[in-house]
Protein backbone atom coordinates (compact mmCIF):
# COMPACT_ATOMS: atom_id res chain seq x y z
CA UNK A 1 0.00 0.00 0.00
CA UNK A 2 1.18 3.49 -0.75
CA UNK A 3 2.29 5.85 1.98
CA UNK A 4 2.03 9.62 1.83
CA UNK A 5 4.18 12.22 3.45
CA UNK A 6 2.10 15.40 3.24
CA UNK A 7 1.86 16.71 6.82
CA UNK A 8 2.13 13.80 9.21
CA UNK A 9 3.40 13.56 12.76
CA UNK A 10 5.64 10.87 14.25
CA UNK A 11 3.82 7.80 15.53
CA UNK A 12 2.30 8.29 18.99
CA UNK A 13 2.42 12.11 18.83
CA UNK A 14 -0.96 13.88 19.09
CA UNK A 15 -1.93 15.80 15.96
CA UNK A 16 -3.77 19.03 16.66
CA UNK A 17 -6.87 19.40 14.42
CA UNK A 18 -6.51 22.13 11.80
CA UNK A 19 -8.27 25.47 12.21
CA UNK A 20 -10.91 24.71 9.56
CA UNK A 21 -12.02 21.57 11.37
CA UNK A 22 -12.17 23.48 14.66
CA UNK A 23 -14.26 26.21 13.02
CA UNK A 24 -16.76 23.61 11.77
CA UNK A 25 -17.18 22.13 15.27
CA UNK A 26 -17.66 25.63 16.68
CA UNK A 27 -20.20 26.47 13.97
CA UNK A 28 -22.10 23.26 14.69
CA UNK A 29 -22.31 24.15 18.39
CA UNK A 30 -23.60 27.66 17.61
CA UNK A 31 -25.70 27.23 14.48
CA UNK A 32 -29.36 28.15 13.76
CA UNK A 33 -30.62 24.68 14.65
CA UNK A 34 -31.69 22.84 17.79
CA UNK A 35 -30.51 19.36 18.80
CA UNK A 36 -30.60 17.44 22.06
CA UNK A 37 -27.40 15.52 22.80
CA UNK A 38 -28.54 12.18 24.17
CA UNK A 39 -25.42 11.04 26.00
CA UNK A 40 -21.66 11.46 26.34
CA UNK A 41 -19.42 14.43 26.95
CA UNK A 42 -20.13 17.77 25.32
CA UNK A 43 -18.59 18.27 21.90
CA UNK A 44 -15.15 19.81 22.37
CA UNK A 45 -12.41 20.24 19.78
CA UNK A 46 -9.79 19.81 22.54
CA UNK A 47 -11.19 16.41 23.52
CA UNK A 48 -12.65 14.68 20.49
CA UNK A 49 -14.80 11.66 21.40
CA UNK A 50 -13.83 8.22 20.13
CA UNK A 51 -17.51 7.28 19.80
CA UNK A 52 -20.34 8.67 17.72
CA UNK A 53 -22.43 11.52 19.16
CA UNK A 54 -26.21 11.01 19.20
CA UNK A 55 -28.29 14.12 18.56
CA UNK A 56 -32.10 14.32 18.46
CA UNK A 57 -33.50 17.07 16.25
CA UNK A 58 -36.27 18.00 13.86
CA UNK A 59 -36.13 17.36 10.13
CA UNK A 60 -35.76 21.11 9.63
CA UNK A 61 -32.68 21.21 11.88
CA UNK A 62 -31.09 18.29 10.07
CA UNK A 63 -31.61 19.96 6.69
CA UNK A 64 -30.28 23.30 7.96
CA UNK A 65 -27.12 21.61 9.25
CA UNK A 66 -26.54 19.77 5.97
CA UNK A 67 -26.96 22.98 3.95
CA UNK A 68 -24.36 24.70 6.13
CA UNK A 69 -22.03 21.72 5.70
CA UNK A 70 -21.96 22.30 1.93
CA UNK A 71 -20.69 25.83 2.55
CA UNK A 72 -18.01 24.51 4.94
CA UNK A 73 -16.78 22.19 2.20
CA UNK A 74 -16.79 24.99 -0.38
CA UNK A 75 -14.74 27.14 1.99
CA UNK A 76 -12.21 24.28 2.36
CA UNK A 77 -12.78 23.88 6.06
CA UNK A 78 -13.62 20.17 5.94
CA UNK A 79 -15.03 17.22 4.00
CA UNK A 80 -18.34 15.69 5.01
CA UNK A 81 -20.05 12.34 4.65
CA UNK A 82 -23.81 11.84 4.72
CA UNK A 83 -25.08 8.30 5.12
CA UNK A 84 -28.67 7.20 5.67
CA UNK A 85 -30.37 3.81 5.52
CA UNK A 86 -33.78 4.88 6.86
CA UNK A 87 -35.79 8.03 7.56
CA UNK A 88 -35.19 7.88 11.30
CA UNK A 89 -31.49 8.79 11.31
CA UNK A 90 -28.78 10.49 9.26
CA UNK A 91 -25.13 9.67 9.93
CA UNK A 92 -23.20 12.91 9.48
CA UNK A 93 -19.38 12.82 9.60
CA UNK A 94 -17.06 15.84 9.51
CA UNK A 95 -13.49 15.15 8.31
CA UNK A 96 -10.58 17.53 8.66
CA UNK A 97 -9.09 18.65 5.34
CA UNK A 98 -6.04 16.41 5.82
CA UNK A 99 -8.29 13.47 6.72
CA UNK A 100 -6.56 12.80 10.05
CA UNK A 101 -9.49 13.80 12.25
CA UNK A 102 -13.17 12.99 12.05
CA UNK A 103 -16.25 13.14 14.23
CA UNK A 104 -19.47 11.22 13.60
CA UNK A 105 -22.91 12.52 14.56
CA UNK A 106 -26.02 10.36 14.50
CA UNK A 107 -28.79 12.84 13.71
CA UNK A 108 -32.03 11.28 14.94
CA UNK A 109 -35.43 12.50 13.78
CA UNK A 110 -37.32 9.56 15.32
CA UNK A 111 -35.55 7.81 18.19
CA UNK A 112 -37.23 4.40 18.19
CA UNK A 113 -35.48 3.16 21.32
CA UNK A 114 -38.24 3.46 23.87
CA UNK A 115 -40.35 0.59 25.23
CA UNK A 116 -38.21 -1.92 23.28
CA UNK A 117 -38.65 0.12 20.11
CA UNK A 118 -42.44 0.22 20.36
CA UNK A 119 -42.50 3.98 20.91
CA UNK A 120 -40.37 6.85 19.64
CA UNK A 121 -39.02 10.16 20.85
CA UNK A 122 -38.98 13.31 18.70
CA UNK A 123 -37.45 16.71 19.32
CA UNK A 124 -40.80 18.51 19.39
CA UNK A 125 -42.07 16.13 22.07
CA UNK A 126 -38.94 16.62 24.20
CA UNK A 127 -37.90 20.25 23.72
CA UNK A 128 -39.87 21.56 26.73
CA UNK A 129 -37.77 19.39 29.06
CA UNK A 130 -34.27 20.61 28.13
CA UNK A 131 -32.22 22.61 30.62
CA UNK A 132 -30.48 24.92 28.12
CA UNK A 133 -33.13 25.77 25.52
CA UNK A 134 -31.19 28.75 24.09
CA UNK A 135 -28.24 26.57 23.02
CA UNK A 136 -27.91 24.90 19.62
CA UNK A 137 -26.81 21.66 21.31
CA UNK A 138 -29.01 21.04 24.36
CA UNK A 139 -29.19 18.41 27.10
CA UNK A 140 -31.90 16.62 29.03
CA UNK A 141 -32.01 16.85 32.83
CA UNK A 142 -29.80 14.04 34.14
CA UNK A 143 -32.71 11.83 35.27
CA UNK A 144 -34.28 11.84 31.80
CA UNK A 145 -30.95 11.40 30.02
CA UNK A 146 -30.06 8.43 32.23
CA UNK A 147 -33.45 6.79 31.61
CA UNK A 148 -33.21 7.36 27.85
CA UNK A 149 -29.77 5.71 27.95
CA UNK A 150 -31.10 2.67 29.84
CA UNK A 151 -33.94 2.34 27.31
CA UNK A 152 -31.30 2.54 24.57
CA UNK A 153 -29.36 -0.32 26.18
CA UNK A 154 -32.51 -2.43 26.29
CA UNK A 155 -33.62 -1.64 22.75
CA UNK A 156 -30.18 -2.34 21.25
CA UNK A 157 -29.50 -5.33 23.54
CA UNK A 158 -26.15 -3.84 24.46
CA UNK A 159 -23.55 -5.77 26.42
CA UNK A 160 -23.84 -4.39 29.97
CA UNK A 161 -20.46 -5.86 30.89
CA UNK A 162 -18.44 -3.66 28.53
CA UNK A 163 -16.17 -1.09 30.14
CA UNK A 164 -17.74 1.79 28.18
CA UNK A 165 -21.26 0.94 29.34
CA UNK A 166 -20.18 0.31 32.94
CA UNK A 167 -18.33 3.64 33.14
CA UNK A 168 -21.28 5.53 31.72
CA UNK A 169 -23.66 3.89 34.20
CA UNK A 170 -21.31 4.79 37.09
CA UNK A 171 -21.30 8.42 35.92
CA UNK A 172 -25.09 8.54 35.69
CA UNK A 173 -25.48 6.95 39.15
CA UNK A 174 -23.23 9.56 40.75
CA UNK A 175 -24.90 12.46 38.88
CA UNK A 176 -28.39 11.27 39.87
CA UNK A 177 -27.31 10.97 43.50
CA UNK A 178 -25.76 14.44 43.44
CA UNK A 179 -29.07 15.87 42.21
CA UNK A 180 -31.11 13.94 44.81
CA UNK A 181 -32.62 11.36 42.46
CA UNK A 182 -31.83 8.65 44.99
CA UNK A 183 -34.26 5.98 43.77
CA UNK A 184 -32.97 6.17 40.22
CA UNK A 185 -29.39 6.17 41.49
CA UNK A 186 -30.06 2.98 43.45
CA UNK A 187 -31.63 1.38 40.38
CA UNK A 188 -28.56 2.17 38.28
CA UNK A 189 -26.22 0.86 41.00
CA UNK A 190 -28.18 -2.41 40.97
CA UNK A 191 -27.77 -2.64 37.19
CA UNK A 192 -24.04 -2.05 37.57
CA UNK A 193 -23.73 -4.86 40.09
CA UNK A 194 -25.97 -7.43 38.38
CA UNK A 195 -25.16 -6.33 34.82
CA UNK A 196 -28.82 -6.91 34.05
CA UNK A 197 -31.79 -4.59 33.58
CA UNK A 198 -34.71 -6.27 35.32
CA UNK A 199 -38.36 -5.64 34.26
CA UNK A 200 -38.90 -3.45 37.33
CA UNK A 201 -35.99 -1.19 36.30
CA UNK A 202 -37.25 -1.11 32.72
CA UNK A 203 -40.70 -0.04 33.91
CA UNK A 204 -39.29 2.58 36.29
CA UNK A 205 -37.13 4.26 33.64
CA UNK A 206 -39.98 4.23 31.12
CA UNK A 207 -42.26 5.89 33.68
CA UNK A 208 -39.72 8.68 34.32
CA UNK A 209 -39.70 9.47 30.59
CA UNK A 210 -43.48 9.17 30.15
CA UNK A 211 -44.15 11.61 32.99
CA UNK A 212 -42.41 14.40 31.06
CA UNK A 213 -42.38 13.37 27.41
CA UNK A 214 -45.19 12.42 25.04
CA UNK A 215 -43.88 9.44 23.06
CA UNK A 216 -46.22 8.25 20.28
CA UNK A 217 -46.80 4.54 19.81
CA UNK A 218 -45.48 2.87 16.66
CA UNK A 219 -47.81 -0.12 16.55
CA UNK A 220 -50.41 1.26 14.16
CA UNK A 221 -50.93 -0.59 10.89
CA UNK A 222 -49.80 2.47 8.94
CA UNK A 223 -46.61 2.70 11.03
CA UNK A 224 -45.77 -0.95 10.52
CA UNK A 225 -46.40 -0.72 6.78
CA UNK A 226 -44.23 2.40 6.45
CA UNK A 227 -41.33 0.73 8.23
CA UNK A 228 -41.69 -2.40 6.12
CA UNK A 229 -41.58 -0.35 2.90
CA UNK A 230 -38.54 1.56 4.18
CA UNK A 231 -36.69 -1.69 4.92
CA UNK A 232 -37.52 -3.03 1.45
CA UNK A 233 -36.25 0.20 -0.12
CA UNK A 234 -32.93 -0.09 1.70
CA UNK A 235 -32.60 -3.75 0.74
CA UNK A 236 -33.28 -3.10 -2.96
CA UNK A 237 -31.85 0.38 -3.49
CA UNK A 238 -29.49 1.07 -0.59
CA UNK A 239 -25.69 0.95 -0.72
CA UNK A 240 -24.35 -2.58 -0.30
CA UNK A 241 -22.74 -3.35 3.05
CA UNK A 242 -19.59 -4.53 1.29
CA UNK A 243 -18.25 -1.79 -0.95
CA UNK A 244 -16.75 -2.83 -4.27
CA UNK A 245 -17.50 0.27 -6.34
CA UNK A 246 -17.14 3.99 -5.55
CA UNK A 247 -18.19 6.69 -8.01
CA UNK A 248 -16.14 9.85 -8.45
CA UNK A 249 -18.21 12.81 -9.60
CA UNK A 250 -17.89 16.55 -10.04
CA UNK A 251 -18.32 19.29 -12.61
CA UNK A 252 -15.98 19.44 -15.60
CA UNK A 253 -12.57 20.53 -14.29
CA UNK A 254 -13.12 19.35 -10.70
CA UNK A 255 -10.10 17.03 -10.97
CA UNK A 256 -12.00 13.81 -10.29
CA UNK A 257 -10.29 11.83 -13.07
CA UNK A 258 -6.78 12.83 -11.98
CA UNK A 259 -7.59 12.17 -8.33
CA UNK A 260 -9.08 8.76 -9.10
CA UNK A 261 -6.13 7.73 -11.28
CA UNK A 262 -3.60 8.84 -8.67
CA UNK A 263 -5.44 6.87 -6.00
CA UNK A 264 -5.39 3.79 -8.22
CA UNK A 265 -1.66 4.17 -8.88
CA UNK A 266 -0.79 4.54 -5.20
CA UNK A 267 -3.30 2.57 -3.15
CA UNK A 268 -3.17 -1.20 -3.19
CA UNK A 269 -6.85 -1.55 -2.26
CA UNK A 270 -7.95 0.29 -5.42
CA UNK A 271 -8.17 -2.21 -8.27
CA UNK A 272 -8.73 0.23 -11.12
CA UNK A 273 -10.56 3.21 -12.59
CA UNK A 274 -13.41 2.72 -15.05
CA UNK A 275 -14.82 5.51 -17.21
CA UNK A 276 -18.55 5.83 -16.48
CA UNK A 277 -19.49 6.80 -20.04
CA UNK A 278 -18.27 3.41 -21.22
CA UNK A 279 -21.22 1.87 -19.37
CA UNK A 280 -23.41 2.84 -22.33
CA UNK A 281 -21.18 4.10 -25.14
CA UNK A 282 -19.63 0.67 -25.70
CA UNK A 283 -23.03 -1.00 -26.05
CA UNK A 284 -24.29 -2.12 -29.47
CA UNK A 285 -27.63 -0.34 -29.02
CA UNK A 286 -25.94 2.99 -28.39
CA UNK A 287 -23.57 2.59 -31.34
CA UNK A 288 -26.55 1.89 -33.60
CA UNK A 289 -28.28 5.01 -32.27
CA UNK A 290 -25.18 7.08 -33.06
CA UNK A 291 -25.03 5.69 -36.61
CA UNK A 292 -28.71 5.99 -37.55
CA UNK A 293 -30.30 8.62 -35.27
CA UNK A 294 -27.61 11.15 -34.44
CA UNK A 295 -27.05 12.28 -38.08
CA UNK A 296 -30.74 13.18 -38.29
CA UNK A 297 -30.51 15.44 -35.21
CA UNK A 298 -27.31 17.28 -36.17
CA UNK A 299 -26.06 17.20 -32.56
CA UNK A 300 -22.63 16.65 -31.06
CA UNK A 301 -21.98 13.61 -28.84
CA UNK A 302 -22.67 15.34 -25.50
CA UNK A 303 -25.93 16.94 -26.64
CA UNK A 304 -27.00 13.65 -28.19
CA UNK A 305 -26.48 11.92 -24.83
CA UNK A 306 -28.69 14.53 -23.15
CA UNK A 307 -31.49 13.99 -25.66
CA UNK A 308 -31.33 10.25 -25.01
CA UNK A 309 -31.01 10.80 -21.22
CA UNK A 310 -33.53 8.12 -20.11
CA UNK A 311 -32.07 5.49 -22.46
CA UNK A 312 -28.51 6.47 -21.49
CA UNK A 313 -29.35 6.22 -17.78
CA UNK A 314 -31.06 2.83 -18.01
CA UNK A 315 -28.29 1.43 -20.21
CA UNK A 316 -25.73 2.79 -17.73
CA UNK A 317 -27.57 1.05 -14.86
CA UNK A 318 -27.48 -2.24 -16.75
CA UNK A 319 -23.84 -1.71 -17.66
CA UNK A 320 -22.89 -1.03 -14.05
CA UNK A 321 -24.72 -4.16 -12.92
CA UNK A 322 -22.85 -6.27 -15.49
CA UNK A 323 -19.56 -4.59 -14.62
CA UNK A 324 -20.11 -5.36 -10.94
CA UNK A 325 -20.70 -9.02 -11.69
CA UNK A 326 -17.59 -9.31 -13.85
CA UNK A 327 -15.18 -7.05 -11.95
CA UNK A 328 -12.54 -8.04 -9.40
CA UNK A 329 -14.44 -8.56 -6.14
CA UNK A 330 -11.38 -8.47 -3.91
CA UNK A 331 -10.52 -4.81 -4.58
CA UNK A 332 -12.41 -1.55 -5.04
CA UNK A 333 -13.02 -0.03 -8.47
CA UNK A 334 -13.47 3.72 -8.89
CA UNK A 335 -16.13 4.72 -11.45
CA UNK A 336 -15.27 8.03 -13.12
CA UNK A 337 -18.74 9.64 -13.18
CA UNK A 338 -21.91 8.84 -11.30
CA UNK A 339 -25.02 7.41 -12.93
CA UNK A 340 -27.04 10.48 -11.89
CA UNK A 341 -24.77 12.58 -14.14
CA UNK A 342 -26.43 10.90 -17.12
CA UNK A 343 -29.70 12.62 -16.13
CA UNK A 344 -28.13 16.06 -15.66
CA UNK A 345 -28.45 18.19 -18.78
CA UNK A 346 -27.25 21.60 -20.08
CA UNK A 347 -24.12 21.18 -17.94
CA UNK A 348 -22.16 23.89 -19.77
CA UNK A 349 -24.86 26.56 -19.54
CA UNK A 350 -25.77 29.04 -16.81
CA UNK A 351 -28.81 26.93 -15.91
CA UNK A 352 -27.93 23.23 -15.77
CA UNK A 353 -30.70 21.00 -14.45
CA UNK A 354 -31.92 17.47 -14.02
CA UNK A 355 -33.81 15.85 -16.86
CA UNK A 356 -37.56 15.35 -16.48
CA UNK A 357 -36.70 11.65 -16.22
CA UNK A 358 -34.92 12.18 -12.90
CA UNK A 359 -37.55 9.92 -11.29
CA UNK A 360 -35.79 6.95 -12.87
CA UNK A 361 -33.06 7.24 -10.24
CA UNK A 362 -35.61 6.32 -7.56
CA UNK A 363 -36.25 2.92 -9.08
CA UNK A 364 -33.22 1.87 -11.11
CA UNK A 365 -29.48 1.92 -10.64
CA UNK A 366 -27.13 0.27 -8.21
CA UNK A 367 -26.58 2.55 -5.22
CA UNK A 368 -22.87 2.87 -4.52
CA UNK A 369 -20.93 5.33 -2.34
CA UNK A 370 -20.45 8.63 -4.18
CA UNK A 371 -17.48 10.98 -3.78
CA UNK A 372 -18.38 14.45 -5.02
CA UNK A 373 -15.29 16.56 -5.79
CA UNK A 374 -16.04 20.21 -4.98
CA UNK A 375 -13.65 22.84 -6.32
CA UNK A 376 -13.67 26.64 -6.45
CA UNK A 377 -14.53 28.19 -9.80
CA UNK A 378 -11.06 29.78 -10.01
CA UNK A 379 -9.44 26.34 -9.89
CA UNK A 380 -11.94 24.92 -12.37
CA UNK A 381 -10.94 27.62 -14.87
CA UNK A 382 -7.28 26.70 -14.48
CA UNK A 383 -8.02 23.05 -15.23
CA UNK A 384 -10.78 23.12 -17.85
CA UNK A 385 -12.64 26.15 -19.22
CA UNK A 386 -15.92 24.47 -20.12
CA UNK A 387 -18.44 25.59 -17.48
CA UNK A 388 -19.81 28.97 -16.46
CA UNK A 389 -19.62 30.37 -12.94
CA UNK A 390 -23.38 30.04 -12.46
CA UNK A 391 -23.44 26.57 -13.97
CA UNK A 392 -20.57 25.42 -11.75
CA UNK A 393 -22.29 26.69 -8.59
CA UNK A 394 -25.65 25.20 -9.58
CA UNK A 395 -24.17 21.78 -10.37
CA UNK A 396 -22.61 21.41 -6.92
CA UNK A 397 -25.81 22.68 -5.30
CA UNK A 398 -28.04 20.25 -7.21
CA UNK A 399 -25.81 17.22 -6.70
CA UNK A 400 -25.48 17.91 -2.97
CA UNK A 401 -29.25 18.27 -2.65
CA UNK A 402 -29.79 15.08 -4.64
CA UNK A 403 -27.50 12.88 -2.55
CA UNK A 404 -27.41 14.48 0.92
CA UNK A 405 -31.19 14.65 1.26
CA UNK A 406 -32.16 11.32 -0.30
CA UNK A 407 -32.68 8.06 1.53
CA UNK A 408 -30.96 5.68 1.28
CA UNK A 409 -27.65 7.37 0.52
CA UNK A 410 -23.89 7.16 1.09
CA UNK A 411 -22.31 10.41 -0.10
CA UNK A 412 -19.06 12.31 0.50
CA UNK A 413 -18.64 16.00 -0.32
CA UNK A 414 -14.87 16.26 -0.79
CA UNK A 415 -13.02 19.54 -1.27
CA UNK A 416 -10.46 19.02 -4.04
CA UNK A 417 -8.91 22.50 -4.08
CA UNK A 418 -5.63 21.34 -2.53
CA UNK A 419 -2.48 20.00 -4.15
CA UNK A 420 -2.77 16.55 -5.72
CA UNK A 421 -0.48 14.97 -3.12
CA UNK A 422 -2.43 16.18 -0.10
CA UNK A 423 -5.82 15.58 -1.76
CA UNK A 424 -4.93 11.97 -2.57
CA UNK A 425 -3.65 11.34 0.95
CA UNK A 426 -6.76 12.92 2.47
CA UNK A 427 -9.23 10.99 0.30
CA UNK A 428 -7.37 7.76 1.08
CA UNK A 429 -7.96 8.40 4.79
CA UNK A 430 -11.61 9.31 4.23
CA UNK A 431 -12.17 6.08 2.28
CA UNK A 432 -10.39 4.20 5.06
CA UNK A 433 -12.77 5.64 7.66
CA UNK A 434 -15.65 4.54 5.41
CA UNK A 435 -14.20 0.99 5.46
CA UNK A 436 -13.70 1.19 1.68
CA UNK A 437 -9.92 0.83 1.87
CA UNK A 438 -7.45 0.12 4.61
CA UNK A 439 -6.77 3.23 6.66
CA UNK A 440 -3.23 4.47 5.86
CA UNK A 441 -0.69 4.52 8.70
CA UNK A 442 -0.01 7.67 10.69
CA UNK A 443 3.68 7.78 9.94
CA UNK A 444 4.12 8.32 6.21
CA UNK A 445 7.35 8.30 4.27
CA UNK A 446 7.00 9.21 0.62
CA UNK A 447 4.88 11.74 -1.27
CA UNK A 448 2.68 10.71 -4.18
CA UNK A 449 5.12 12.26 -6.64
CA UNK A 450 7.86 9.89 -5.50
CA UNK A 451 5.65 6.89 -6.20
CA UNK A 452 4.71 8.22 -9.62
CA UNK A 453 8.39 8.69 -10.50
CA UNK A 454 9.13 5.20 -9.21
CA UNK A 455 6.33 3.72 -11.31
CA UNK A 456 7.58 5.58 -14.37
Amino acid sequence: MAQFEDDTKPSGQYRVPDSGFAECIKALKNGPWKFIQLRGQSVDIANLPDDDIDLLGSQESVEALLKSALEWVRERRCHVRVRSRNRDKVEFTIFSIDGHHSILFDLWVHLRQFHQGQRSLTYDACKHTVIDSEQSIQRFPVEIEACVYLQHLLSKKKNLKSNRVQQRLIDYASQCEAESHYKLSETIHAIIETKTILPAAESETATVIEEQVSAPTLQSLHGRLSRLIAKAQVLLLGPPRRTRLVTMMGCDGAGKTTLAQTLKDNVEDIGGVYTGKHLYRKSLSYKLAVIFIRPLLFQDRERFDEILAPFVYLRGCLGLRLFRLLSNKSRVTLIDRSLIDFLYIDRKSDAPKFSQFRWLSRFFGLRVPNVHCIVSYENVMQRKQEVTAKGHYQYDEDIFQEFAFRCPTDYVAFNNDGALTSATSSLHRVLGEMKVTQTPPVEDSQPVAAHLQKAA
